[in-house]
């Protein structure tokens, strides 16, 4: 193996499967960048596929491609920030750590975005604003959202969210419904 100096970076030009490798047993097993372990795994392993030429490295000039094959698009705003998070120095290129990095950020964002969203979704529900949803209300809700699902998976579905038996529902049981479903 040959060792390739890049700027300030030391690479192997190794096979797919020898950097593969190397991206799994160089890292900080206590560091996944804030994802959970799974899906810093799996991000890994997208890095690998998307890098061709095995050298550890991803050119910039694919980072909307990249993210769009991760089921993300970003706007040009978007893409900016990004582009210049990975590649401060504008060398065209980027590393696994940036990559990760960038992803577990995006990750991070749309998590915000998702709680903020259930928030206003749980507000609107919350007609007397007790900071609760009584399960009857609920029930419709879920009816009218997913027509398809029986009377009974409904049921189970609220017995398993209103886990104190309150026949209401607050925004942490709501949250982890939603999450579940």
């Amino acid at each position: 193996n040959s060792s390739l100096l890049i700027g300030d970076r030391r690479i192997l030009r190794q096979s797919c499967g020898e950097t593969r490798m190397a991206l799994n047993h160089n890292r900080n097993h206590d560091d996944n960048y804030g994802l959970p372990d799974d899906s810093a795994d799996e991000f890994r392993e997208a890095f690998v596929h998307f890098d061709e030429d095995d050298d550890g490295f991803l050119q910039t000039t694919q980072l909307r491609s990249h993210l769009s094959l991760l089921g993300y698009e970003p706007n040009s705003a978007e893409l900016l920030k990004y582009r210049q998070d990975v590649d401060p120095h504008s060398e065209g290129y980027y590393d696994v750590d940036a990559f990760l990095t960038m992803v577990a950020e995006i990750n991070h964002t749309q998590s915000e975005r998702f709680e903020e969203d259930l928030r206003e979704a749980f507000r609107v529900f919350d007609k007397q604003k007790s900071g609760a949803i009584h399960v009857d209300a609920l029930k419709e809700i879920i009816r009218a959202v997913d027509p398809a699902m029986s009377f009974s998976e409904i049921n189970q579905l609220i017995r398993e969210t209103d886990s104190d038996g309150s026949q209401t529902i607050d925004f942490d049981e709501f949250m982890a419904m939603m999450t579940t479903m």
